[in-house]
């Protein structure tokens, strides 16, 4: 959807490479995004009741894993 709206009139997006190369037709240009920091936010909803359930906690651990092993990652590479 974003470009059909960028293709449509002077409006910019800004999107991951994998998904804006198949779109970059009719005229579309790529420009990579340099010196700037690109941050992701994944948000977690859940019922109370399904928070109660191990395999779902089992899956809440791991993306926090994760997510703090890259802030991490991401902390180290800012100081370098």
């Amino acid at each position: 959807m974003a470009a059909q709206i960028v293709r449509a009139g002077d409006a910019i997006a800004v999107m991951p490479r994998t998904t804006g190369a198949p779109l970059a037709v009719d005229g579309m240009v790529l420009r990579p995004v340099v010196g700037a920091t690109l941050v992701r936010h994944v948000d977690v909803l859940a019922r109370p009741d399904a928070l109660a359930q191990a395999p779902v906690r089992v899956v809440l651990a791991a993306l926090k894993r994760v997510a703090d092993a890259a802030a991490d990652a991401g902390e180290r590479a800012a100081t370098t």
